[in-house]
């Protein structure tokens, strides 16, 4: 039996066929990849399975009940049939085949490290995600958008998950939709308009409510993400880290994580998010802060402000321009005098953003990573007392 370990999924691949004849071997070899890699999610999949018996069945039910979490996925038809009406569908979480897309010649709209959006058509786009990303992160994402439409997030909710050659993708019906980054550098004539509703999109999403249990808690996400960080820094530096994560206030309304220009799109003069894979319960600073990592750090490393523009802005100034009227009009509402505490704040917490931005992607090559992390050296870590007497004090700035 072939399977796949990755962040905690396991998945396994089932044969054509699982009948009286080889489910005992098949519950064998099963069982010894699961010793493997005990409480683990699992991911049974079912491309290549043509017919299971009954005595499959009892062999899915005894993997079932080892999972943490299991889910069934590119189940056929009459496979599908068949684990419907024995229940299996009721019990597990269960995933019909994928249709094929190709993205052949197709333009992309928006793209990040771990995934690329391409439209499909007039009507239609397409989110095309790195091989590395699992298919149970892909329908918790899906899920997470649900959840945060019901919540009443302006989001682009996705209608299918697919498979793009070797990767697979999500769906999504935005018709004439382009990124908020993308109307920037068009509609230049159009910038103050966009940043107030951009200003607006996030101070909705900063007032919500977030339902207990719905979402996860942000301060505990970066605590796991900065783990990653171990094979490039010390345990000194990993505990100053943790110290400003925890400085952090908490708070119980929705932040979105990521909410660059580039995962925001514009339809019909309105601002709908598209990625919704961490949305989480904190603070704003979350949010607010990780913009300046977004708009005024990537624009002076190698990694450019293609990142979060798609190509480099003809006019090289915009990511500032951008990050100065997000601040202006976000916290209009702050004394002046408390400005210069605001911005060494959000800096301070930008450049944190920058090593968890390390930390999330494990597949960044080791030079790009060292970059980032060197410059955090520098205009971090000398200072961290400093970004945690700021962050403790961030509920009197984010009124």
């Amino acid at each position: 039996m072939d399977y796949k370990f990755e962040e905690n999924v396991l998945t396994l691949y089932l044969e054509e066929r699982i009948d009286s004849h080889n489910a005992d071997n098949t519950e064998l070899n099963a069982q010894e990849i699961l010793n493997k890699y005990p409480n683990s999610n699992i991911v049974i999949d079912c491309k290549n399975l043509l017919y299971i018996a009954s005595a499959g069945l009892r062999v899915l039910l005894k993997i079932g009940k080892q999972a943490e979490k299991m889910s069934i996925v590119n189940v056929s038809r009459d496979v599908y049939d068949i684990l419907n009406i024995t229940g299996f569908t009721g019990m597990f979480d269960t995933k019909k085949t994928m249709r094929e897309i190709s993205v052949e010649g197709c333009k992309i709209v928006g793209a990040g490290l771990s995934s690329t959006v391409y439209r499909i058509d007039r009507d239609t786009v397409v989110k095309v995600f790195s091989k590395r990303i699992t298919l149970d992160r892909i329908y918790n994402e899906t899920a997470s958008a649900k959840k945060s439409f019901v919540s009443g997030i302006p989001t682009a909710i996705p209608f299918d998950v697919v498979k793009v050659g070797d990767s697979y993708g999500t769906c999504f019906e935005l018709l004439d939709a382009d990124t908020l980054s993308q109307n920037f550098m068009d509609y230049p004539e159009q910038f103050d308009e966009l940043t107030d509703k951009y200003v607006s999109l996030l101070k909705q999403f900063h007032s919500t409510p977030a339902e207990v249990g719905v979402f996860p808690d942000i301060n505990n996400k970066y605590h796991t993400w900065s783990k990653g960080l171990k094979k490039f820094m010390s345990d000194d530096e990993l505990q100053i880290i943790d110290k400003m994560i925890d400085a952090v206030p908490r708070r119980s309304t929705m932040i979105h994580v990521d909410c660059h220009s580039r995962n925001i799109m514009v339809q019909n003069g309105k601002l709908i998010f598209v990625d919704m894979a961490d949305v989480s319960v904190g603070h704003p600073l979350f949010d607010i802060g990780a913009e300046y990592f977004h708009y005024c750090i990537l624009r002076e490393t190698t990694f450019g402000a293609k990142l979060i523009f798609g190509i480099e802005p003809e006019d090289e100034l915009l990511p500032i321009k951008v990050w100065e009227a997000l601040v202006e009009k976000y916290f209009s509402n702050v004394p002046e005098d408390k400005m210069d505490d605001v911005n060494k704040m959000l800096k301070y917490f930008g450049c944190l953003r920058c090593l968890i931005m390390v930390a999330k992607h494990s597949q960044m090559e080791n030079d790009s990573a060292l970059e980032l992390i060197n410059r955090q050296r520098k205009d971090l870590l000398p200072y961290y007392k400093e970004a945690i007497s700021l962050f403790e004090r961030a509920d009197e700035f984010f009124i």
